[in-house]
């Protein structure tokens, strides 16, 4: 499928499935179930639910099936991601624990099961389930649900991750209930209430809460936001992988892999996920995403929380299908940024170009926030990663809050000394005798206005080809929570992310704890935060953007 509408640009965009990732989900967790070890950690057959996953004689539920990364540190520097092996995690509500399957892609019953009490987040079908029960305990509630005079909505946190005095976690599920059109009666009496509700899936109990909420939320009168539109979200591992072409006239561009949300890797997802990235035939990253997200309240209003970069919403875009999960549009698409409404047509991402530039735009999830990926990709080489923030109607986003986002760009391996790296750093005014300086070791750096500071990845003289990294005006500088603005490591095994599942402890990065001083030159990741605050008695309640500018250099 190509774009060329643009007679401006002239730019032609190829989009195709690309199928060594796009996995059968469906085919690959039936021969997961199947296989005779899983069964016997089951210990009874498992029912088969009913589109709304309520199923009373459900036994186990699987919450999230996904491809696991093969490590390329190290690897070949025209490897993608390797897609051999997968990770499956279920829920036996009967023994109350979490059963975490790992195994071979190709061969599910070779697999290494481990039980634990993680709490995974729930999917739509469970989430389903939960209000069934809670309309089952409290028939009032359940009225109110189904006569519209109570909406429901998907709170923070969404789960109980606290421990019981028998020091374990019952699966616990968090409902909000909301009066529809504000008419909240304020008597604790009545079900005409702004509530969060537990669900205990265990149980089939519900739990209520003295100030109607969690201690780490909230349920007040005062709401902010857009209005909640509650359409279908996305369940993780939703497949959904294409390869991309961006050319002008005769002119190879841009070429890379993208993976929508939904089937990004990482602990809690990565939003869009990009790799092999090459600029007219020279390859720039090897991959390219959003693995770290949280978000911090003053005073502790509520929170904070560890986002998840996976679960995609609605929005508008208008266009052809051309990969499971991919739009190409003839305009641009419409998030709750452009037109500040929760609704839409479309899961996934769409594409379309404007002026100069390709746009992939994906719009996410997590509670009440929603959060905009975007990539924009400029025919004379520029990258422009952003990110937005954005919240429906609940309480705690009345109260001033600072969102944290951290992006992973993995460079080009180094194959020969002719290619090795250099990061340098600049300052005017100056800090030492130039105003370029290298970074030879891992490090972490602040930015800083005051120095103009900016920095660069290079190849080493007489190439110097490689990309200035210039912060976007609201990219903020980081506080205590926030931990850093940029950081220089070499790349290493087992640090895709920094491994905090959703919703925490902890709840900062970990990005830290990579730092290990060591030289770098050959095979490096660069981790790039952006901070924004957001107040909205002082400020537009659709939404911010940040993000840095990726400016080529010498690639010409």
């Amino acid at each position: 499928m190509e774009n060329n509408t643009n007679n401006a640009s002239n730019l032609i965009v190829k989009i195709v499935p690309n199928e060594s990732e796009n996995l059968n989900i469906d085919s690959l967790s039936d021969r997961i179930i199947k296989q005779s070890k899983l069964q016997s950690f089951i210990n009874s057959e498992t029912s088969s639910e009913n589109q709304s996953g309520e199923s009373e004689k459900q036994k186990i539920r699987l919450l999230s099936i996904e491809p696991l990364l093969t490590n390329t540190a190290n690897s070949n520097k025209n490897d993608v991601s390797l897609l051999k092996n997968y990770i499956a995690k279920y829920y036996d509500y009967q023994n109350n624990r979490c059963l975490i399957v790992k195994g071979e892609i190709d061969n599910p019953s070779s697999s290494e099961i481990i039980e634990s009490n993680q709490q995974p987040l729930p999917t739509n079908s469970e989430f389903n389930h939960a209000l069934t029960i809670l309309k089952q305990n409290d028939e009032n509630i359940g009225k109110e649900i189904q006569s519209g005079n109570l909406k429901t909505y998907r709170p923070m946190p969404p789960i109980l991750t606290d421990e019981n005095k028998d020091s374990e976690i019952e699966r616990t599920l968090f409902i909000g209930l909301q009066p529809a059109n504000n008419q909240s009666n304020k008597s604790d009496s009545s079900n005409l209430r702004h509530e969060i509700i537990g669900v205990n899936m265990i149980q089939k109990s519900i739990m209520r809460f003295d100030n109607r909420a969690p201690s780490n939320s909230r349920a007040e009168d005062s709401l902010c936001g857009s209005p909640d539109a509650q359409q279908q979200t996305a369940d993780r591992g939703t497949p959904g992988s294409a390869k991309v072409t961006i050319s002008q006239g005769d002119i190879l561009l841009w070429e890379f892999i993208v993976t929508r949300p939904s089937a990004s890797l990482g602990t809690n997802g990565s939003a869009i996920d990009f790799q092999n990235i090459k600029y007219k035939g020279k390859r720039i990253f090897a991959r390219a995403n959003t693995p770290i997200l949280n978000v911090k309240y003053d005073n502790d209003a509520c929170g904070p929380f560890r986002d998840w970069q996976w679960q995609e919403g609605m929005f508008e875009a208008n266009g052809d299908d051309v990969a499971p999960g991919f739009r190409l549009c003839q305009n641009p698409a419409k998030t709750i940024l452009d037109n500040g409404k929760d609704q839409g047509n479309f899961l996934g991402v769409a594409v379309y170009v404007v002026g100069q530039e390709v746009v992939f735009v994906s719009e996410l999830e997590a509670g009440w926030y929603r959060y905009i990926s975007q990539w924009r990709f400029n025919s004379n080489g520029t990258i422009k990663p952003r990110f937005g923030f954005a919240a429906v109607k609940d309480s705690c986003v009345c109260n001033v809050h600072h969102h944290h986002v951290y992006w992973r760009f993995e460079l080009d391996k180094a194959e020969n000394r002719s290619e090795n790296k250099v990061i340098e750093e600049f300052n005017d005014p100056p800090l030492s005798n130039s105003k370029w300086t290298q970074i030879k070791y891992e490090r972490k750096r602040l930015r800083n206005n005051n120095h103009k500071r900016i920095w660069r990845f290079k190849k080493q003289a007489p190439s110097d080809e490689g990309y200035n990294i210039i912060s976007g005006p609201n990219d903020g500088v980081a506080d205590n929570f926030g931990k850093g603005d940029i950081w220089f490591l070499k790349n290493r095994q087992n640090q895709f992310d920094d491994g905090v599942a959703a919703t925490g402890p902890p709840y900062e990065s970990q990005i830290d704890n990579f730092v290990n001083h060591e030289k770098i030159d050959k095979d490096i990741v660069i981790w790039y935060g952006a901070h924004f605050t957001h107040d909205v008695n002082h400020s537009d309640e659709t939404g911010h953007i940040v993000g840095p500018d990726l400016v080529p250099l010498n690639l010409q």
